[in-house]
């Protein structure tokens, strides 16, 4: 018996996190996934138990199942060979899948960005074509690629402009 989803990020989605468990398990089951020795897993708990305490402190002692989003996610994905992280710095994935590559480096992080890596050509091109139908708000479609800067500054003069558009009401 085994139970996904039983994490909650404290910022993000749960079912992200119960699909990336049950690919894990899934995993473990047909043989592609070992399980690491009891050693390992004991300072590996050890590990998760300090940071936990570190990044969540009294709300984490009174909500145990309280996870990082994106910590969770990589850790989850490492034994699969499904984090997206490596395609950042890919030229051929930069040149081929320039909007998705731009999504992957400022946009959030969603569940499909962990299929671009998968076990066949099928999941991969599945997941770019489930961006590609995303739609996109214009105000991030605009300001996507020109770097933290001009976003941070651009979405402060926009907020200035409504700020304006409001008091002239």
């Amino acid at each position: 018996i085994s139970v996904h989803g039983f994490a909650r990020a404290a910022f993000g989605a749960v079912p992200p996190i119960a699909e990336m468990q049950a690919r894990l398990h899934a995993a473990f089951l047909v043989g592609k996934v070992c399980i690491p020795s009891a050693t390992s897993m004991r300072a590996s708990a050890n590990r998760s138990s300090a940071a936990h305490a570190r990044r969540f402190g009294l709300t984490g002692l009174r909500i145990r199942a309280l996870v990082d989003y994106l910590s969770t996610m990589e850790a989850l994905a490492e034994p699969l060979g499904v984090s997206p992280q490596p395609l950042l710095w890919s030229p051929t994935f930069f040149l081929k899948h320039h909007r998705v590559w731009r999504a992957l480096l400022f946009g959030p992080i969603n569940g499909w960005q962990y299929y671009l890596r998968g076990t066949t050509e099928t999941e991969r091109e599945a997941a770019i074509e489930a961006f590609e139908r995303a739609s996109l708000s214009p105000y991030l479609q605009g300001h996507m690629g020109r770097g933290f800067t001009s976003f941070f500054f651009g979405s402060l003069a926009a907020r200035k402009s409504m700020g304006q558009r409001l008091v002239g009401v």
